[in-house]
């Protein structure tokens, strides 16, 4: 699965992970459900990451800095 979707919790700030490893996105997305009270948003892909921005915006990003798909070095 490319994408978990933000998980139900009204109010509170959307914390969007973004790594194409998928443990890692993992991982992340349980540790932040554990410890805080953030919505969290998990995409292995870069560009469906920026798809979701499109149509809503998020509070956080993390993100990994090179991915296949898309380098952030070079922006």
């Amino acid at each position: 699965m490319d994408q978990s979707p933000a998980h139900h919790k009204p109010g509170h700030p959307v914390v969007m992970i973004v790594d194409d490893v998928p443990m890692v996105t993992r991982s992340l997305e349980s540790l932040l459900q554990l410890e805080t009270e953030y919505r969290i948003a998990s995409y292995q892909s870069p560009v469906a990451a920026l798809d979701r921005l499109k149509e809503e915006p998020v509070d956080i990003i993390v993100s990994d800095f090179m991915m296949p798909d898309m380098n952030l070095s070079l922006i």
